[in-house]
Formats: structure tokens, sequence, C-alpha cells
């Protein structure tokens, strides 16, 4: 009876202590996630502030260029928005309970806004950009979410083929589930290929880790090469608006990425979709 006792006491024991490591092990995620986040905000911001210094700079060498100071000054003023904006739907993300309206969002709008966000336009660097998206591609996400993965997908791409002197990057986007009856399972495919010389299938099944990047980075050039965090921040935006990301060989020689997000009910999003028509 006594040896029955001490099992018990000691299995009890026991239990605490996987409760107790259990519970480090969830604070340990959190820390990890948090930690994460904030690598890939500071990433972002980056990326967007960057530029901004760039313009503002420019227009204070040139004063008396009106128009050259009017166009920087507009652009450091978009890029401190989205920044703004990409703050709050950080927020958003890290308390999903307390996340703002989800949409709809046009993906037409949304390239447009990313390709605005890009330090050189794709074709100063002899980079041709094919553009197919239908007029009812409309997703359920907030508007700068989709830019912000828009812009990271381009830069990566551009990134590599302005080493080869130039290429195609081509963008569509269609709905797909069309013979569904329920129109809220109904889905955006998104796809972005590139002529590139695509991703090794090394690091592609952790691709979408944190500090996995698809390009060797050059000691001394901070621009060769990213730090591994956009494809991460893309990868948790999307899951967390209850879609996918993948990676793949490209039908053009390179590498495709495609996202797939839900769709936005058609009816609710009229006036989004003719702002993308024009």
């Amino acid at each position: 009876m006594a040896l029955l006792e001490q099992t018990l006491v000691r299995l009890e024991a026991t239990e605490r202590d996987l409760a107790a490591l259990r519970e480090a092990v969830r604070q340990t995620d959190v820390l990890a996630t948090i930690g994460g986040l904030a690598a890939g905000l500071a990433h972002e911001l980056n990326n967007l502030l960057t530029p901004a210094l760039g313009y503002a700079s420019l227009a204070e060498r040139t004063p008396d260029n009106r128009e050259l100071v009017s166009k920087a000054l507009r652009r450091t003023i978009e890029s401190i928005e989205t920044a703004t904006r990409l703050l709050d739907a950080t927020m958003d993300l890290a308390e999903p309970s307390q996340s703002k309206a989800q949409g709809p969002c046009s993906v037409g709008a949304a390239l447009d806004m990313a390709l605005n966000c890009l330090v050189r336009a794709p074709e100063q660097d002899g980079i041709t950009l094919d553009r197919h998206i239908d007029q009812d591609a409309v997703v359920s996400m907030r508007p700068q979410e989709l830019q912000q993965i828009f812009v990271n997908l381009l830069t990566n791409s551009c990134r590599v083929l302005r080493r080869q002197s130039g290429g195609t990057i081509r963008i569509e986007a269609h709905r797909i589930d069309a013979k569904v009856v329920d129109p809220n399972l109904h889905r955006v495919r998104i796809t972005v290929d590139d002529d590139g010389p695509g991703i090794s299938a090394i690091i592609r099944t952790s691709l979408f880790q944190p500090f996995t990047t698809t390009e060797a980075r050059t000691a001394g050039d901070p621009q060769q090469g990213g730090r591994g965090l956009g494809l991460m921040i893309c990868e948790r935006t999307i899951t967390g608006r209850q879609g996918t990301i993948s990676a793949d060989d490209s039908p053009l020689g390179g590498a495709r990425f495609t996202v797939e997000l839900p769709a936005a009910v058609l009816e609710q999003s009229t006036e989004v979709r003719g702002r993308s028509a024009a």
C-alpha cells in the first residue's frame, strides 16, 4: 500500500513537472513569435523609410526645381503613410480579435500601390512587367497587407533579374472555385513568375522560415541579397487571412510564387473593382 501511495505521489509530481514544461515551451514559442514579428517589422520599415529619406534628401538638394521637389515630397509622404498603415496592420495581426475590416481589396489596385513603393521602377533595369489581373480579382484582405506582399515578392524578383541585366515578371490573378454555391468559399489565386535562376530545392522547404533567403549576400554590399524576413512576413500575413502561399518552378524558367486568398463577395465590392479597372 505504501508503495502504491509513493507511486501516486511521484505520478502527481511528474504531471506537475510536465505541465510546467509545457507552459515554458508555450512561453518560449510566444517570445520567438514576438521576436520574429519585431525583426520582420524592422525589415519592412527599413524598406519604406530608406527611400523616403532619399526622396527628402533629393528635395533638400534641389530646392529650386519645384517639379522635382514636389515629386520627391509626394513619394516621401506616400512611404511614411504606408509605414503607418503597416504598423496598424501589424497590430491587427498581433491581436486578430481586434482586427479591423479585412476588405474588399482589389488585387490590381494593391499591385499599383506596391509598384509606387519600389525604390526603382522595374523598367529602369530592363525588366518587363507582364500583368494579367482579372477585374473580379478582389480579396478579403486589407489593401496595405496585399500591397506589402507584392512589395516583397516584386523586390525579390527585381533584385535577381537586375543581376542578369533584365528579364520578365508576370503577375496573374483570377477567381477560382467558380462552381461553388457559397460565395464565401470562393478564392482568388495570384501567381508571380519570373525568368530568373529560380529557387534552390535545398532551401525551398524552409523558404518561409525567418532568415532564409533566396540569394547569397556579398560582404559589404547590403543591397545584394535579402535578410530572409520578407517571405516570412508574407506567409504569416497570408495565413492570418486564411490563405496559402507556396513556391515552385515557373513556366518562365525561374521562380513562381502562388498565393491563394479568400475572395470578397463581389456584390459588396463593385466600387473597388471599378477603381481597379480604371
